[in-house]
């Protein structure tokens, strides 16, 4: 038996490798192959003919942390981030709400007292409030919340300080952190999901899958700045979306109207990829095929909604949206690791 597999390389340039030496089993034979399959946290396995199945590889490399900059104010009130879990077990997260804490990176105007709330999004319906937090170490969270920085390689936040965090265990689902300002406040506020790894009594943990977040786009060179890290050390696939006008089917009103998507990484200002107008380039079937297999909504066809599909190798990423026309309004900022 022969295996292969096709890498797809740059301009969609795809190389046939032979993979027969590399997934010869320890132990039993592989026969004709009838098929492969996947599971929930990436596993990867083969089936013969005879009906034996094999683990073949393992996704080893995972979104770690997914995170998004934005002002709260005049524009939108509130950023409004939504990630989902899949995969088996339950995973421990540590979730911030950031506004002094930017001011050590030369952060101008952050939030003076930024507060959130997580809630979970049953598949019935609705939605519930599994916590709040204002002041990160107010109610005896804090050695919990100092554990969760180290692991992660989060930056500590200052003692006392108003910025909100949490520690959460939360099996697989669909959750929203949903972050506002003080009263009558305006300024940057950041949101940030880290995954820690699986919780205290699980074998596994689920993957973190994507996270987007609905904030303002300031008026003339504003963004919505989107960051997010990937461990391990195997490239993976991204279905990145900057979107303004697919917002109004929801019922969200001003909206920036054509938003431009850019790529870049961490601390560089090397842009990867960018893109303007989501169906005027090649990969457009890639990028629906994609928005199908995460379950993305649609983007329509000349809508002026921007997206990207990469594939990047591990490291730290930037993506960002602005507005084309210099105007400001409410912008949404998707980051989708897919099963690849």
């Amino acid at each position: 038996t022969t295996i292969w597999s096709l890498e797809r390389g740059s301009e969609g340039a795809v190389t046939v490798v032979t993979r027969t030496a590399e997934l010869t089993p320890d132990a039993g034979s592989i026969g004709s192959v009838v098929s492969f399959a996947e599971d929930g946290v990436g596993e990867l396995y083969l089936i013969d003919y005879d009906g034996e199945i094999f683990r073949i590889g393992t996704a080893d490399s995972l979104t770690g942390n997914l995170s998004t900059r934005a002002r709260l104010g005049a524009v939108s009130n509130v950023a409004i981030a939504g990630f989902v879990l899949e995969g088996e077990g339950r995973a421990d997260l540590l979730i911030r709400g950031v506004g002094p804490g930017l001011a050590d990176f030369q952060v101008i105007d952050p939030l003076v007292d930024p507060r959130f709330a997580v809630f979970e999004n049953p598949g019935t319906g609705g939605s519930v409030r599994l916590l709040e937090n204002e002041d990160w170490d107010d109610s005896g969270a804090a050695p919990a919340v100092r554990e969760a920085e180290a692991v992660t390689g989060a930056f500590a936040l200052e003692d006392g300080s108003t910025d909100a965090a949490a520690v959460l265990s939360l099996p697989a689902g669909s959750y929203t952190e949903v972050l506002r300002a003080g009263a009558a406040e305006e300024g940057i506020g950041l949101v940030e999901v880290y995954r820690m790894g699986p919780s205290a009594g699980q074998a596994m943990a689920p993957i973190l899958r994507n996270i987007s977040t609905r904030a303002a786009v300031e008026a003339g060179g504003g963004r919505l700045i989107a960051g997010f890290v990937l461990e391990g050390t195997g490239s993976r696939q991204f279905l990145i979306r900057g979107i303004g006008p697919g917002l109004e089917d929801f019922g969200v009103t001003g909206v920036i109207t054509d938003p431009v998507l850019e790529v870049l990484p961490l601390g560089s200002g090397t842009v990867l990829a960018g893109n303007d107008d989501w169906d005027s380039g090649p990969g457009t079937a890639g990028m629906i095929e994609a928005a199908e297999s995460v379950g993305a909504f649609p983007l329509m066809p000349g809508s002026g909604d921007a997206s990207l599909l990469l594939r990047l190798a591990p490291g730290s990423y930037t993506a960002r949206i602005r507005s084309a026309d210099g105007q400001p309004g409410v912008g949404l900022v998707e980051i989708y690791l897919l099963s690849d």
